[in-house]
């Protein structure tokens, strides 16, 4: 084999070769092009999985923000009804003479409910303050009602011929005046719920 032919033979091998990988966007042969094909496929992947991920977190985020507000909401008017309850029980009670059984009966049972309804509060929906006056709410109520039932023990039996004896006032005034300082010291709480 002479140098001719030598040569000839890698001019041959160098053409095929470069017919197989010629310059196709920028100069880029086809196997440098699809690994960068590959590779913004890639990173595109990650980016787009990222901003799902983001969303989703945003709206899991802002669902539980809405949740946090409307327990807040449903917390805070129980609050207020129990607030309400506390604060007609003076009125309820107050001897002018058309009080009768039934009323402090009445009174008992309203205050029992919101009792009850106050229980199903979550304090973690409400400010320190807030759990404070509910606390101070709970405690004048359940004074009230220990009060009635001592003073009527008969005020949860369900006989409808229970007979009416005479209210004392005097004592219900004293307890309630008692249960009412509780009470004006959790509204002040609740009325100012930042501190």
């Amino acid at each position: 084999m002479d140098v001719d032919q030598l040569v000839s033979g890698i001019d041959s091998v160098v053409a095929s070769s470069q017919s197989q990988n010629y310059c196709v966007i920028w100069c880029m042969t086809k196997s440098e092009w699809a690994s960068w094909v590959q590779a913004g496929g890639s990173i595109i992947a990650i980016v787009v999985t990222f901003v799902i991920a983001s969303l989703d977190s945003i709206r899991t985020k802002k669902a539980q923000r809405h949740a946090a507000r409307d327990l807040r909401e449903s917390a805070v008017a129980v609050m207020r009804t129990f607030d309400g309850a506390i604060a007609s029980i003076p009125k309820r009670l107050k001897p002018d003479g058309n009080r009768s059984f039934w009323d402090v009966r009445l009174s008992c049972i309203l205050l029992e409910a919101e009792l009850r309804r106050a229980d199903l509060i979550p304090l973690q929906a409400l400010s320190l303050n807030e759990q404070k006056g509910l606390f101070a709410f709970r405690l004048a109520a359940i004074q009230i009602i220990e009060a009635l039932r001592m003073v009527f023990p008969e005020i949860h039996s369900e006989n409808n011929s229970v007979v009416v004896k005479q209210i004392p006032y005097d004592f219900l005034q004293k307890v309630i005046a008692t249960s009412m300082k509780s009470y004006s010291e959790g509204h002040q709480l609740f009325s100012n719920p930042k501190g």
